[in-house]
């Protein structure tokens, strides 16, 4: 019996793999067609959600609608630039993009700074010539600073009730109006521009001003004598020679300073001695400060050792008197025989001093420093 069945089975026909057969029924259903692709995510193949228009998929979260609607990325090349030499390239293509008052301001100013740059290398620099330029210079900026106030002033004041005549000496209110209201009020502001680039030009570039304090506090000048004198001991340099000792004893003068006493004429304001001019033949440092000045004076047109004056310096005329002689620095002392620790230099500054009455070596004694002298 059961080899019976087990053939029996074997002998029946097997349904095809397409054809689906309902054993309880007997009804023969057809294959079912593949899906569109159009209806599948492309990601994970589960069908879409309302396909023609969304196009959603609720497994992965594909959407195709916003899929296609993503515009496409255009990848840009850019080429790499090499910058030119000093940013000209660039000044340039910056300054052509500039509106066209300010290419004006800008060249104005340009024009002004390359004559005020000339002006200085053409005048001399302590001269009549270029205090008179600097001065008119900064004349004229000054008028026309004031003239291109009093023009915004025109110009803004129907429109601003809060502006008067004041504004135009406290011209601070009036600029900010005059700046807001750019390019229409640009000519008072170029006036203005380029009066005080004129100006500040002329105080801090050409200067010269202090030619006028000469006739404010005019200059003492060195004896011709002296000047004479320096000039043949710098050619003959044949003078009396000064002994060790007596260089020593002068180094020790400095002990007459330091008395508990204040001496009277410590203040060369207050000084009434007699002066003498002398010429600066080497100098003292002490610290980085100025310490001493060694002098010679003239007799009979010859230099001669004079003394060391120590005391009657202000800040200004030690720093002065450094620049100076720092340019005229030698070796040797201009005098033989000097045995000073100092440093020497070639007689070309020459100063006042108060003295007392000179000692048995023929040297000023208690020396005051009282003022530079112009050759």
């Amino acid at each position: 019996m059961d080899s019976f069945l087990i053939t029996h089975l074997e002998s029946t026909p097997k349904p095809d793999k397409d054809q689906a057969v309902n054993r309880n029924f007997g009804i023969e259903i057809p294959p079912a067609e593949p899906p569109d692709p159009a209806t599948l995510c492309p990601r994970c193949s589960t069908k879409l959600i309302n396909p023609a228009d969304l196009g959603w998929c609720s497994k992965c979260g594909y959407c195709r609608s916003l899929t296609q609607n993503v515009p496409k990325q255009v990848e840009v090349r850019q080429t790499a630039q090499q910058p030119s030499m000093l940013g000209a390239a660039e000044f340039l293509e910056v300054l052509a993009k500039m509106p066209t008052w300010v290419k004006i301001l800008c060249g104005g100013v340009g024009i002004i700074t390359v004559v005020s740059i000339m002006a200085n290398y053409a005048f001399p620099a302590y001269s009549i010539t270029r205090a008179i330029w600097s001065s008119v210079i900064v004349f004229f900026g000054l008028v026309g600073l004031f003239v291109a106030q009093i023009w915004a002033l025109i110009m803004i004041a129907p429109e601003e009730d809060t502006l008067g005549a004041k504004d135009v000496f406290l011209a601070g209110k009036l600029w900010k109006f005059t700046l807001r209201r750019l390019p229409g009020t640009r000519r008072p502001v170029w006036l203005a521009s380029w009066s005080v680039s004129a100006g500040l030009l002329a105080v801090f570039l050409t200067g010269g001003f202090s030619y006028w304090y000469q006739y404010y506090r005019p200059k003492k000048l060195a004896d011709r004598n002296l000047m004479a004198a320096a000039m043949d001991a710098l050619k003959e340099k044949d003078t009396k020679d000064e002994s060790l000792t007596e260089s020593v004893e002068d180094l020790a003068g400095k002990q007459d300073l330091t008395k508990d006493k204040k001496k009277e004429n410590d203040d060369p304001k207050s000084d009434r001695r007699p002066v003498i001019h002398c010429a600066v033949i080497g100098y003292i440092m002490k610290d980085d400060d100025l310490n001493g000045l060694v002098l010679a004076a003239e007799e009979e047109g010859q230099l001669f050792y004079a003394g060391t004056v120590r005391r009657g310096f202000s800040d200004e005329d030690k720093k002065e008197l450094l620049a100076q002689l720092s340019k005229l620095v030698r070796s040797d002392p201009i005098i033989k025989g000097m045995n000073i620790n100092a440093i020497w230099v070639t007689p070309g500054v020459f100063c006042e001093v108060h003295f007392s009455p000179p000692d048995k070596s023929g040297r000023f004694t208690d020396l005051n420093f009282a003022a530079l002298l112009e050759r």
